[in-house]
């Protein structure tokens, strides 16, 4: 099945993601941040990247450029939340 990638700093979110995805056979890589979500996206093979705009080191939106130059052309959700 398909591997997804999800750049937050929220552990919560990460779980609940993982715990939706993995009865689908789907499995999530998940990264803290902009430059371990670059890694991530840039050594795996992923078809889906959920992106949040507010992460510890900087705001989401400045990896989206990189992620659509992706050679496997990931579709990428950019989250933004209020708080």
């Amino acid at each position: 099945m398909g591997k997804a990638l999800i750049i937050s700093d929220d552990r919560e979110l990460v779980k609940s993601v993982q715990e939706l995805l993995k009865p689908a056979g789907h499995s999530l890589l998940a990264a803290g941040g902009i430059q371990k979500g670059w890694a991530a996206a840039s050594q795996e093979r992923v078809e889906a990247v959920l992106l949040f705009t507010r992460l510890p080191d900087g705001d989401g939106l400045a990896l989206l450029p990189r992620l659509k130059q992706l050679p496997q052309n990931p579709e990428v959700i950019v989250i933004a939340l209020k708080g």
